[in-house]
């Protein structure tokens, strides 16, 4: 195997923004979005990651973190390898690591598309539910039902942080998923989410 299993610095991040929306097509993030997630988790979430590389070119990326909006503290990992490097031995290399890394947590998870689902039942990863990704045109959805309707919709920006956390700090309690978010605290939702450098308060509406 010719790629270098190395762990991850900062400088990787350009790198690895353009590497996960390949892998990822319904991903839409930017490289300022993924340096805020990675350098701004808080200490009790135990954020790092490594990098593949075959030479200069970034051929794989993986990720390991605890997740601290719930009180299970369970582990997550992510594992993302160009589709020409498969089979070669180099995601299982990092999946060693990041479940090194996360060997004291209660409960490890994942996010598998449907080509890398056997790879993680390989692994040992058993499927709990399924996640579909949908998407509509704005310019094609019929709003005008809003116009004579008793809620108002405004912008983000304009409803603040404080009422917009406590509608998210309640939502979410009963999103589909293996853990519940039940240890979302406001100073950290504050930066996870408010202060991400890829909302925009102007679409963003409440």
């Amino acid at each position: 195997m010719s790629v270098s299993i190395l762990q991850g610095r900062v400088d990787d991040i350009p790198d690895a923004t353009r590497l996960l929306n390949e892998v990822h097509p319904t991903r839409v993030a930017t490289e300022a979005g993924s340096r805020h997630r990675l350098l701004g988790a808080p200490a009790e979430g135990r954020r790092t990651w490594w990098a593949g590389r075959d030479a200069d070119t970034l051929v794989a990326w993986a990720t390991a973190s605890v997740n601290h909006e719930s009180s299970a503290r369970s582990g997550y990992v992510g594992i993302s390898v160009l589709p020409s490097y498969r089979n070669r031995g180099i995601g299982t290399t990092l999946l060693e690591r990041a479940l090194a890394h996360l060997v004291d947590c209660p409960s490890v998870q994942t996010s598998a598309e449907e080509s890398g689902r056997t790879f993680a039942e390989r692994h040992g990863f058993r499927h709990t539910h399924t996640r579909r990704v949908s998407g509509v045109d704005p310019h094609t959805v019929d709003t005008s039902e809003l116009d004579s309707a008793e809620a108002q919709v405004v912008s983000l920006r304009d409803v603040g942080p404080e009422q917009t956390f406590a509608v998210d700090a309640e939502s979410i309690l009963d999103e589909p998923g293996d853990d519940i978010s039940d240890a979302v605290e406001y100073e950290q939702w504050l930066h996870d989410h408010w202060e991400h450098p890829d909302l925009d308060f102007e679409i963003g509406r409440a």
